[in-house]
């Protein structure tokens, strides 16, 4: 039902520049609706997927790429592995923005 709300959460933020000295959380992203129920059609019907990313203040070009569902409302992307296999010559540091494309069956356009 598309008349219900939808809300989208991300955590796991923060990223070292370094390799992590203990394992590292992906950043996830959740879509459910307000009540944390499954809105989204989940396996080959649904994609989440980093469309831009990109530092702040030099525009760094981060990691692009798919989300990983972990189950029917979460999705996962290693973020801070990613970021440190792009080689910059000052470092990997800074805020990124990231665009995130949402794409399932269920719904008439993407969520972005």
């Amino acid at each position: 039902d598309q008349s219900r709300p939808v809300t989208v959460q991300i955590s796991n933020r923060i990223f070292n520049d370094d390799e992590p000295s203990k394992k590292e959380d992906p950043l996830t992203v959740s879509v459910s609706d307000v009540y944390g129920q499954q809105v989204l059609s989940g396996g080959d019907k649904t994609s989440l997927s980093i469309t831009q990313s990109k530092e702040t203040t030099i525009k760094k070009e981060g990691p692009t790429g798919s989300l990983m569902q972990k189950d029917g409302n979460t999705y996962e992307f290693a973020f801070g592995s990613e970021i440190r296999k792009l080689s910059f010559d000052d470092g990997s540091y800074g805020i990124y923005e990231l665009k995130i494309i949402v794409n399932d069956n269920k719904f008439d356009s993407d969520i972005t």
